[in-house]
């Protein structure tokens, strides 16, 4: 091969990873519509946020009372725990629901992380307890729903925190 024929493969190559890396870098910022440009879409596998009434989640039943009647400073209920589905942590945003006397409450994304004894995957609910009308009444029964599945916990709504892991079988 002689020089002048290497030079110009070589400026040929370098020309071609140049545009490439263009391409890479400048064309997927300016197709997302983002401000976000390393942020890339995948259409049907991820969400920034679960809506009840989508997906099979019901939505919230107007009885949720979700603001603290003026004057009043109750203490918070919060429930919280970790999440197994066939006895393996659950997929990180997992949707979970609760129901408070069957009524639909509001859905949480549960949160995983790596331990030293492998993932594990959980959820906290946190809100003031309503007043006698509201279906977060302190009493209200407490049921979840975890990819279809209820899930019965034996526990009410109270002035306090409470641990419950659920298991999805």
């Amino acid at each position: 091969m002689t020089r002048p024929l290497l030079l110009s493969s070589f400026a040929a190559l370098a020309a071609l990873m140049a545009a490439a890396v263009a391409l890479l870098i400048l064309v997927p910022a300016g197709a997302q519509g983002s401000e976000l440009p390393n942020r890339a879409t995948l259409p049907m596998l991820a969400s920034d946020s679960v809506e009840p009434g989508v997906g099979g989640l019901e939505p919230v039943v107007p009885a949720f009372c979700e603001t603290v009647p003026d004057g009043q400073n109750p203490p918070r209920f919060a429930m919280f725990g970790l999440v197994t589905v066939s006895g393996t942590a659950a997929a990180d945003a997992t949707p979970v629901q609760i129901y408070l006397d069957g009524k639909a409450g509001p859905v949480v994304l549960t949160t995983r992380e790596l331990t030293e004894n492998g993932y594990r995957t959980g959820y906290i609910f946190e809100f003031y307890p309503g007043g006698p009308a509201c279906s977060n009444r302190i009493g209200a029964v407490i049921s979840f729903r975890v990819n279809g599945v209820e899930i019965q916990t034996g526990r009410s709504v109270q002035d306090a925190a409470i641990r419950h892991d659920i298991a999805v079988p």
